[in-house]
């Protein structure tokens, strides 16, 4: 800060100031052109500056690309560090959430942050056991957007938008984003399995061997730059590299040296004093490629002691953890058992099952009031036309009323009624653009992780009540509002159901679950893209306004998840399978999050009080009253998450913003089910609730 302070504060003040477009930007300071769509709005501020800080180091040749080289290079080794100690078992705090961390990282820089919270994160957080090959492979190809980006800051064009898109990659949050959310829903293994250590043994050694490989390339051409620039007089190069350097070179030389040595004194000094020496010394001939190969070294040492472990454990070890297993699950089958942060009780109803219950009961009750206000004028003349017996078939209906056509085949006849409502509201929502689709499209990606809750806690074992019947509740939601149904009828019987994270459900449900997700995101392409006067268009709308997608899940009233033996092969396979399906459904709605922030961004830019008006201000019925079923159906989903954990919802609710609140919900109802999982295998639930 004390030296790019003086250089950053006109900059930042520039870039902080509202402006209503790029170019207004540039005409009023003279700046460069940045792309505020790397910024995903709340980062676009620092998009802008480190859009300067890349103009300013392409323009210091060879200094600025050997500084910013040498900081990108050495953070590729760790990167993979971060990766592989936030995908161990046991892991905690910071260093288990890669998406905070690497929006920390852009903030405050990897100097400030790896030093004083990353290190720190690791000594006291760290896990043990292997990691998937997935992680470790995926951690290496996320370095390659960088490398490609960086080649393209310092060879394009910089008036070009190829050069603007890649600085502001770099400095946006997108690549950390990206990256720490794919690697949020990898699923660490077991930390006992001898098949998951030898699995972790080889892709640590390719893993590894490639990062030193591209280490070693990139070391090499740097140097060859610098010497071929400055020759080998030693304090000339240190000198136009820190002392009489531009500041942003400055910065980067520190950041570089700083990284080296919180890593070297935190990260190897820990494990391995010997080794945090080698490694320095050997760092000034291999630069960041000795970071790689002290890191593999100790990492092979630690599997090969996990192995060992793994193959001392005796039948007789395994037995014991089988009766106890049976134990505890005998408990939690009879009796309500803590599997979540949930305080224990003598018996009886909790304050706590009060006070969740009664604010998800009154926050459906206050939707139900909102909404019928809101839209209730609007509907009453489409509800009496549409159930006006004069009218003998839709197209009657249509020429008559000047109302759209629908389809009263998906009704099944008792809903005939709805569909032709629905057809109108989706109409009206489709005839608002872009607000419409903003606040439809939000409902689905809520929806969607409580698609697979919802169907899964059906199953559990020893479940009671409402909740037992999610085809009733999914009808219900379609007659009054999924914003009424799921906070006032869903999360309070969810709460006295007696269905317990970590119980046992057969694959069909998980499957069926998962997929029954899908046909919604299909339909809302379709509806918002389709000839309005199309036959596809009248069917997408109909069926979304229907039963059918509902009655589908009467299939499950086949599955026998309740009689699925509680076995520890079980639990831990359909562990595994609830978090995939969470993982799937996570990207789906990141990827739809995504869609829908540029869509926002390409209409309103950042004018959010433009927005606001058009979703709720001056909003007609339809889009108001779906403003309201999108923040209610959010507001009980951190109910429901909240019930079970308080941290694990305000955590979904500060992740909300980067990675949207259908994604932010399966990652928080994942960790749910994985910290259940891990306390009933360990023997670990024995209070009474």
């Amino acid at each position: 800060m004390h030296i790019t302070g003086p250089i950053f504060d006109p900059i930042l003040a520039a870039c902080s100031a509202p402006h209503e477009s790029v170019g207004d930007f540039v005409k009023a300071t003279g700046y460069q052109p940045y792309e505020p769509v790397a910024g995903m709005g709340i980062f676009t501020p620092l998009v802008c500056v480190v859009t300067q800080f890349m103009h300013q180091l392409r323009n210091t040749y060879p200094a600025g690309y050997i500084t910013w080289g040498l900081a990108v290079v050495g953070i590729f080794p760790l990167s993979l560090f971060m990766s592989i100690e936030g995908g161990r078992n046991g892991a905690k705090g910071p260093i288990r959430y890669p998406i905070l961390m690497g929006l920390i990282h852009q903030l405050l820089g990897m100097s400030v942050s790896v030093p004083l919270m990353w290190v720190p994160a690791f000594i006291w957080g760290r896990g043990e056991g292997p990691v998937t090959p997935m992680r470790l492979y995926l951690s290496v190809a996320a370095t390659i957007p960088a490398c490609i980006c960086s080649t393209l800051v310092f060879l394009v064009d910089t008036d070009s938008y190829l050069w603007r898109l890649s600085a502001g990659i770099l400095g946006g949050p997108i690549l950390a984003v990206v990256t720490g959310f794919v690697l949020y829903f990898d699923i660490p293994p077991n930390k006992d399995s001898k098949e998951a250590i030898a699995k972790h043994l080889k892709a640590t050694k390719e893993a590894y061997g490639f990062m030193t490989i591209a280490c070693l390339i990139c070391w090499v051409a740097l140097l060859r730059l610098t010497f071929a620039s400055y020759g080998f007089d030693l304090k000339g190069i240190w000198s136009e590299l820190f002392t009489t350097a531009d500041p942003g070179v400055a910065f980067l030389t520190l950041d570089y040296i700083l990284i080296y040595i919180g890593v070297i004194f935190g990260f190897f000094a820990y494990q391995s004093w010997s080794t945090a020496f080698k490694t320095l010394l050997a760092a000034m001939l291999l630069g960041p490629a000795a970071l790689t190969v002290a890191a593999k070294r100790l990492e092979l040492a630690a599997s090969e002691k996990l192995s060992q472990k793994a193959k001392l454990a005796s039948q007789g070890q395994e037995m014991e953890q089988r009766e106890r297993l049976k134990n505890n699950l005998d408990t939690i089958m009879c009796k309500p058992t803590e599997l979540s942060s949930r305080p224990a009780s003598a018996g009886g109803v909790t304050a706590r099952q009060i006070f969740f219950a009664a604010t998800s009961f009154i926050l459906g009750a206050w939707a139900f009031i909102k909404v019928n206000s809101i839209s209730g004028p609007a509907f009453e003349p489409i509800i009496a036309a549409c159930t006006n017996p004069e009218f003998t078939s839709p197209a009657e209906f249509a020429a008559k009323t000047g109302y759209h056509i629908y389809e009263p085949k998906v009704g099944l006849v008792a809903f005939n009624m709805l569909v032709c409502l629905i057809t109108q509201f989706l109409l009206e929502l489709r005839e608002t653009p872009p607000a419409g689709l903003l606040v439809w499209g939000g409902v689905i990606v809520v929806s969607l992780p409580l698609a697979i809750s919802n169907t899964v806690a059906a199953g559990r074992k020893g479940v009671k009540g409402p909740v037992r019947y999610p085809t009733i509740i999914g009808l219900l939601s379609q007659l009054l509002g999924i914003s009424v149904i799921y906070p006032m009828i869903w999360v309070p019987s969810y709460i006295f159901s007696g269905s317990k994270l970590g119980a046992p459900v057969t694959n069909k449900r998980i499957i069926y679950a998962t997929c029954a997700t899908m046909p919604g995101v299909i339909l809302t392409y379709l509806v918002f893209t389709a000839n309005t006067d199309g036959s596809v268009w009248t069917y997408a709308a109909g069926i979304l306004g229907g039963p059918g997608l509902v009655l589908c899940g009467l299939i499950m009233y086949t599955d026998r998840s309740e009689s699925m033996a509680a076995t520890n092969e079980n639990i831990s396979k359909c562990s595994n399978a609830i978090q995939s399906a969470y993982s799937i459904v996570g990207a789906v709605s990141f990827a739809f999050w995504i869609c829908l922030v540029a869509v926002a961004y390409g209409a309103y830019g950042f004018e959010h009080d433009k927005l606001w008006n058009d979703i709720w201000v001056e909003a007609g019925p339809s889009v108001a009253f779906m403003t309201i079923d999108t923040g209610v159906l959010f507001l009980g989903a951190l109910l429901f998450i909240g019930y079970e954990n308080g941290l694990e919802a305000l955590k979904a609710l500060l992740v909300t913003p980067f990675v949207g609140p259908g994604a932010s919900c399966c990652m928080a109802l994942k960790e749910l089910e994985s910290a259940a999982t891990s306390k009933l295998l360990n023997g670990d639930n024995k209070k009474e609730v």
